[in-house]
């Protein structure tokens, strides 16, 4: 496992969040409402052999979104995450639009509630799942 490369994908994946939710919540704080939705992974909660620093950084992810739900769970804003989990051998051999998302909840009453944002669209070729 390479330092630099493990630097890197934390500097992205768990920094890269903290930065965002950081820049969003006083806009939520002033509004009194906000949602958030970060993307963390299958393998931040199982880990994945040769996924060392995805695994940290997305396990981060999970624990950054667990203490930013309950750090405001007194307001109308919520913080959840999802995990997407491949379908077979996953993401590695290309097969991108075949996954089956699982999702991660954080808090229990308002984590029902869903949230497609505008910009997010299915992959044409992804089925849901239940």
């Amino acid at each position: 496992m390479d330092p630099a490369n493990f630097d890197a994908v934390m500097s992205v994946n768990a920094r890269g969040i903290f930065l965002g939710c950081r820049a969003v919540l006083p806009y939520m704080l002033k509004a009194d409402y906000g949602r958030i939705v970060n993307i963390a992974s299958v393998a931040g909660k199982e880990g994945n052999a040769g996924m060392g620093p995805y695994s940290a950084s997305k396990g981060a992810v999970i624990a950054l979104t667990k203490v930013i739900g309950k750090e405001y769970a007194e307001t109308k804003i919520t913080c959840n995450a999802v995990a997407p989990a491949g379908k077979g051998r996953g993401f590695r051999d290309g097969a991108r639009c075949r996954r089956r998302a699982s999702t991660v909840a954080f808090r229990s009453a308002r984590a029902a509630q869903s949230f497609a944002p505008p910009w997010w669209t299915p992959c044409p070729t992804s089925r849901s799942s239940t």
